[in-house]
């Protein structure tokens, strides 16, 4: 009798073993929908395996879109985000069968096939594509291989908690005209990350408490030849409140919304993106999205070129200093601070064009090399003044300004730029976030083989930090001993 009933165990031991490994096997499962945040990458077309690894990076899995409750989420999200495109999810064939399972080992039951899906076209199409296929949003099976954007699954309890202190009255009424802004192209998952990016570079995520802030953004943003669609700001949701504030805790008032936002889709939308259409109006959207940010700085803190306020020294050049090289760089759009750092990284300086032979010169280099443009050169205004002075602190006297230059419109005006201007390549006072090309001069005798020139240094990026040493705050500047552009 022992043994009767021992050999029944074994065999319910190895037909159970059997049942939960085989590959041919899956197991019954359900899902509480609510205890998931879910993640929509767009602009990033990947493998399976590529996409499941991406998914793990964000303590994530492809999505288990086990309910009809989970779909029409998804779906609305993806109609809502206008994110038409083909989805992995977190289905894969078992083994040789009809049989489909979850990245949990549970069964696809049922599922939202297309028509005359799953195929197995081939053969080989062993995973599944959720999206642009007939229902809209409905399921294909796909080899593996293909390429496609993903949707990742989280367990809610390891999402941020958005701050839940009350915010402070915010007295912004005009344009901050104190903060630089820094449009970064350049695609984070996280609003931890868009975050930290804007740390990098002394900054934070922007703060738009006005209309004319926002407006100067939008102008930023389709100034760039490689504007994205979606960027993060500084608003956070206070948990469980419909209030937002802005990343120093003052209270978001108004805002620029677009039409029913914000609306907390699926009670997890606590962060806020400046999106494309229509124009770049706010949406509320999860802090996990992928997009591109904008930075703020305040310049009194980060942009010694913008808050001289000593006058500078007489400056006594008078003829095209032959012991410069100078690199006219046309193809590298850049702001002041990283052309100011390309420079730097070319052992260099931005241009100091103080003489009528400098001019000159460098009108002929742009003229026989094709390279029209716009260019920043190295003078910088002083404070608040119509001073502006050289990179090595000598003044500004006269200049080659274009007609009515410079005339520092909006106020913020505090650097300068060379080309397309009335005469030509005469000088425009231009804000220092504007993106342009830019004129570098170096040592002569310094130059060789091995020093990088305007081909092999890389293109500035908006993270590349000010290295270069900063100039003299004290109540003058120092004498000028090298020569350059002084006058018309």
């Amino acid at each position: 009798m022992k043994r009767f009933w021992l050999t029944i165990y074994v065999l319910f031991l190895v037909s159970s073993i059997q049942a939960t490994s085989s590959p041919n096997k899956c197991t019954s499962g359900t899902q509480d929908e609510t205890q998931y945040e879910y993640i929509i990458v767009v602009d990033n077309s990947v493998t399976y395996s590529e996409a499941k690894a991406a998914c793990t990076a964000m303590s994530a899995t492809l999505a288990d879109v086990k309910t009809e409750d989970i779909l029409n989420y998804l779906d609305d999200r993806i109609t809502n985000e206008g994110t038409w495109t083909e989805f992995y999810i977190g289905a894969t064939r078992v083994g040789d069968t009809d049989q489909f399972q979850w990245t949990d080992g549970t069964c696809v039951e049922n599922g939202h096939w297309g028509a005359g899906e799953p195929n197995n076209l081939g053969g080989i199409e062993d995973c599944v594509l959720m999206g642009w296929f007939s229902p809209p949003n409905s399921w294909n099976d796909e080899k593996c291989s293909y390429s496609a954007n993903y949707i990742c699954q989280r367990n809610s309890s390891s999402m941020t908690t958005p701050p839940t202190a009350p915010c402070k009255d915010n007295d912004a009424t005009s344009d901050n005209l104190v903060y630089e802004y820094i449009i970064v192209e350049s695609y984070v998952n996280s609003y931890s990350k868009a975050e930290a990016g804007c740390a990098a570079m002394d900054g934070t995520l922007a703060k738009v408490t006005t209309s004319q802030i926002h407006d100067y953004l939008v102008n930023l943003i389709t100034a760039s030849a490689s504007y994205s669609s979606h960027y993060y700001i500084g608003a956070t949701r206070i948990a469980n409140t419909e209030q937002f504030q802005w990343s120093d805790g003052t209270c978001v008032v108004g805002g620029q919304w677009n039409g029913g936002e914000p609306n907390d889709l699926g009670g997890d939308e606590n962060c806020v993106f400046m999106e494309y259409f229509p124009s770049y109006l706010w949406n509320d959207r999860v802090c996990s999205y992928s997009a591109n940010y904008i930075c703020q700085k305040n310049i009194a803190a980060t942009s010694d070129e913008t808050t001289q306020s000593a006058l500078c020294e007489a400056n006594t050049a008078k003829s095209l200093d032959t012991e410069y090289e100078y690199i006219i760089v046309a193809d590298s759009f850049s702001n002041f601070l990283e052309a100011k750092a390309a420079c730097a990284a070319m052992g260099g300086t931005l241009a100091n064009v103080k003489t009528n032979e400098t001019q000159n010169f460098l009108d002929d280099r742009i003229a026989n090399e094709g390279s029209w443009g716009m260019f920043y050169i190295g003078a910088t205004r002083i404070g608040d003044t119509d001073q502006f002075q050289w990179t090595d602190g000598t003044c500004v006297e006269d200049g080659h300004w274009g007609d009515p230059e410079p005339n520092d419109t909006g106020g913020d005006e505090d650097c300068v730029l060379m080309g397309w201007y009335w005469p030509p390549n005469s000088w425009n006072d231009i804000y220092c976030s504007f993106t342009a090309g830019y004129i570098c001069q170096r040592d002569a005798s310094k130059t060789s083989s091995n020093m990088p020139d305007s081909s092999t240094v890389p293109t500035p990026s908006t993270s590349t930090k000010n290295n270069e040493g900063t100039q003299d705050d004290s109540s003058s500047c120092e004498d000028n001993t090298t020569n350059g552009h002084s006058g018309t």
